[in-house]
């Protein structure tokens, strides 16, 4: 098994006891922990409207991702779609601390189209209904997505820029 579930990296963590919700439960507390990180830091979070993003930072429309650190040592941000977002935002959750990539969308659509680094999820390299992203943290990130934050300071500084 690849996925953190009965990991034991994960014994004690903060962010064990949400491996154990179902998979639409994560995705909805992985957009909660951000909404309440930002909101901490004094910025402006609020639902969207609408189900083509999951909420607003100031103007800026986001869509969030959520991955645990798998055993391989990778964060896979999955079910990436062409929706009305302005950035993608994907949090990885490692046992002991968490990753934060802030991601203007018309680079995931270069990226994606590219299929450079950003690959089709289901019906096969011609896909283009969903795509999945898969990142090593520090220090093998990819170079292109390094400019987008990783740590959580340098999505701090993304996002007051919106």
């Amino acid at each position: 098994m690849i996925y953190p579930e009965g990991d034991i990296r994960w014994e004690g963590s903060p962010y064990q006891w949400i491996q154990t919700r179902p998979p639409r439960q994560k995705g909805a507390i992985g957009e909660a922990l951000l909404a309440r990180w930002l909101d901490g830091l004094n910025l402006p979070v609020c639902k969207s409207r609408g189900s083509s993003s999951d909420r607003r930072v100031g103007k800026a429309r986001i869509e969030i991702k959520l991955s645990f650190l798998w055993k391989t040592g990778l964060y896979r941000f999955m079910q990436i779609r062409d929706q009305d977002y302005d950035h993608l935002v994907c949090l990885g959750l490692s046992p002991d601390l968490f990753h934060c990539w802030v991601i203007p969308k018309a680079v995931v659509l270069e990226k994606w189209e590219a299929r450079d680094g950003i690959e089709p999820q289901h019906g096969g390299s011609t896909s283009t209904e969903t795509a999945w992203l898969a990142v090593t943290p520090d220090p093998l990130v990819p170079s292109w997505i390094s400019q987008w934050g990783g740590d959580p300071e340098a999505a701090v500084r993304i996002f007051r820029q919106f």
